[in-house]
């Protein structure tokens, strides 16, 4: 038993030394150097660990340092991950979704506005209300000065709004999540969302009066506590409150007996034996909880690199991201082959892949009359013809990218018939096609058996038939529906398998 005790012991202790952040300076005033030192051993955690940058915080925290999150990615970029996502499941139900993707996409160097086919900015400044109390009209002033938001009159929540909300839900000189006593974190938080705003005499008297509770509620060894636990969160956030308002976290105000809170930060990055997580931060010591901890250190790093070259952080307003020089621009798709009376959203990339929103663009089309594209990219058919969309650079009118769209006449027509017999589960249905035009084509009929719930396609018949003009068929299908369930039929006309425009509007039943 004493054996067993002792070896349990010993992994305990080895499991204590892998993960205890051992810091690379000595208690006092961190220097410059030592704040690089840093920010680049927790780059190298990000660029080397073996997942992508995913989170739209590490974004953010990677572009405040500096550096382009769109080259770390272990060849997977955060922009592509996060367009894929927001297909698939929206951007999220909570207005702070919208905020911090706000973040995240600005970081990386993309409009909020217009991405993946979302105006986050209209999400946010039309929310019906802020039922998740502070933490929504923080981060909702920050996303709109971040983006140098234009809030329209009529408009739900407004700066003034969400400011004056800010101001009138302090708890005593702080501000808090929930409880009756300010806590550090949140209190960090609404410093930098007001900031800005520091001419006014409501929002000066509400600030000082937060710097000087963080200062008089600060541990002796220059951290936080919140919730009753040291962390390094806190330190993040008291880091970006004061020095968003040209306060010195190394101040005599900031500084007790055992260090200031930057050094008591920096003593919670992990800069041992540990490879995996070297240059990362733990949440408390000495546990390798490290996901929202590194990032929130990382940007607040930023905030003090920040606040060592200007005086004052900026981080959190009108974000900084060095956009590439563009010298080509590519339309995506290459070429289109539409129906009269379609819409089709267009997206444009440089010469890199990136894409350029379309804030950065003069959309244009050779002919409206058949084809017109608005200031977003989104084209419609209006009638038969042809014309030549542009995107050209609105900072160098020189780069341009053109797109081809052809606008054909619908001229097949597809008529539900009634169904035949079928018997218990099975469902046999019929469909005319005509080709109305006046020449001969060729057309693809998919009769396919989908889930109403889910959209999946269940099964399907498919048959490809030359029309000459005038001509008609009738195509046949039958379907063995499973038990229990919503479904339906759909009929779809193509003019070929792999171009796959649509030759008319498809019938359901």
């Amino acid at each position: 038993m004493q054996r067993k005790i002792s070896a349990l012991l010993t992994a305990c202790f080895l499991l204590l030394a892998v993960f205890a952040p051992q810091t690379v300076f000595a208690a006092g005033t961190v220097t410059r150097a030592q704040v690089d030192e840093a920010i680049a051993l927790t780059l190298n955690y990000y660029a080397t660990r073996p997942y992508p940058v995913n989170a739209d915080w590490e974004s953010f925290a990677i572009n405040a340092v500096g550096e382009d999150v769109n080259e770390y990615g272990q060849g997977q970029r955060y922009l592509e991950i996060l367009a894929a996502s927001i297909a698939q499941n929206d951007v999220g139900g909570a207005m702070t979704d919208y905020e911090r993707t706000t973040l995240g996409i600005l970081s990386a160097g993309a409009d909020p506005t217009d991405f993946a086919g979302v105006n986050l900015i209209e999400r946010i400044y039309n929310w019906q209300s802020l039922s998740q109390g502070i933490n929504a009209a923080v981060f909702g002033l920050i996303a709109l000065d971040a983006a140098g938001a234009v809030v329209p009159g009529g408009a739900k929540q407004t700066r003034e709004s969400l400011l004056d909300y800010i101001l009138s839900h302090k708890t005593g000189d702080g501000w808090a999540y929930s409880g009756s006593r300010p806590d550090p974190d949140m209190t960090g938080m609404a410093l930098y969302a007001i900031a800005p705003y520091r001419d006014r005499l409501d929002v000066k008297m509400a600030g000082e009066a937060a710097i000087k509770w963080l200062s008089e509620n600060q541990d002796e060894d220059g951290g936080y506590k919140s919730y009753g636990a040291s962390n390094s969160e806190s330190c993040s956030q008291v880091i970006c409150g004061v020095t968003a308002w040209g306060v010195d976290p190394q101040s005599e105000a900031f500084t007790k007996a055992g260090g200031n809170v930057v050094s008591a930060l920096l003593s919670f990055q992990i800069t041992g034996a540990n490879e995996y997580y070297k240059g990362a931060f733990c949440h408390i010591k000495p546990n390798a909880d490290t996901n929202f901890a590194t990032q929130q250190a990382l940007y607040a790093l930023g905030a003090l690199k920040d606040f060592m070259t200007n005086g004052q952080s900026r981080i959190f307003y009108r974000i900084s991201y060095n956009k590439e020089d563009v010298s080509y621009i590519e339309i995506l798709p290459g070429r289109l082959e539409l129906s009269e009376n379609t819409v089709f959203g267009l997206e444009a990339q440089n010469q890199n892949g990136n894409p350029i929103g379309s804030a950065d663009i003069d959309w244009s089309s050779s002919a409206p009359a058949a084809v017109s594209v608005d200031a977003g990219g989104v084209l419609t058919t209006h009638g038969k013809g042809a014309a030549t969309i542009t995107a050209a650079l609105k900072s160098d009118a020189t780069v341009v990218g053109i797109l081809e769209v052809a606008v054909l006449k619908q001229e097949f027509s597809i008529e539900k018939l009634d169904a035949g017999a079928a018997g218990g589960a099975s469902h046999d249905i019929s469909f005319r096609v005509t080709n109305g035009g006046t020449d001969a084509q060729t057309a693809v009929c998919i009769i396919g058996l989908y889930d109403k719930t889910s959209r999946a396609l269940i099964e399907a018949n498919y048959i490809s038939k030359r029309f000459e003009p005038g001509q008609s068929h009738v195509f046949r299908a039958e379907f063995n529906a499973p038990s229990g369930g919503n479904y339906e039929i759909k009929a779809m006309l193509w003019n070929d398998w792999y171009r796959g425009r649509v030759l008319c509007e498809a019938v359901i039943r």
